[in-house]
């Protein structure tokens, strides 16, 4: 049940992330989202096979297989973006990245206000459960998406600001090898940081 929830936040997570890459990518110019109708917070539009279904599948069978606490990792098919409408693509890329962790952390504050006027609302504990892992998840999936990995948003960053073509092709080369040395080796760290932002937040 709780690999359920889990799973349904992240994925309602990721859903806003890639509207918010979206909604800045029209805002600079693009509005190529808009017309592929992936502006909509409809979670069907953004379901990508392997992504949402098959890796998250993977993980949890390879967890039961293996006895260990399960790691759900996924995705949502990302907006299309087209460089080529932007009037500064380097940069503009590195602002439309940065809207999806953004996003994340704007909703993980709006719920951590939430959880901190429960004395007032007064809600039940199993709610409140929920509004912490939402919480949490989404603060996890901000600091995730920062690191500066292709194809995560923080690589689109960092090449702004580094502007190394050489450095950034051998990024991109072996990107999918670092995040996967990060998702299985790399992970206690990232989740002790997103504990500490998450008590700070809810005032725990």
């Amino acid at each position: 049940m709780d690999l359920i929830l889990n799973f349904t936040i992240i994925f309602f997570s990721l859903v806003l992330h890639e509207v918010s890459h979206g909604h800045a990518a029209k805002m600079l110019g693009d509005d190529t989202a808009e017309k592929y109708g992936r502006l909509s917070l409809n979670p069907l539009k953004h379901i990508d096979m392997i992504g949402t279904i098959l890796v998250p599948v993977i993980m949890i069978l390879l967890a039961k297989a293996t006895n260990s606490r399960p790691i759900i990792f996924g995705w949502a098919k990302p907006v299309p973006v087209n460089p080529y409408n932007l009037k500064n693509p380097k940069k503009d890329m590195a602002i439309i990245a940065l809207f999806g962790p953004l996003s994340n952390l704007m909703l993980a504050c709006l719920v951590a206000i939430i959880i901190r006027l429960n004395g007032f609302i007064g809600m039940p504990s199993n709610v409140i459960s929920v509004l912490i892992m939402v919480v949490y998840l989404n603060i996890l999936w901000v600091i995730f998406n920062l690191l500066p990995i292709p194809p995560l948003d923080g690589s689109k960053i960092l090449f702004y600001f580094l502007n190394n073509p050489n450095v950034e092709t051998a990024l991109n080369r072996f990107g999918m090898l670092f995040l996967m040395l990060v998702i299985f080796y790399g992970f206690g760290p990232i989740q002790f940081v997103v504990s500490l932002i998450t008590r700070v937040l809810i005032g725990a």
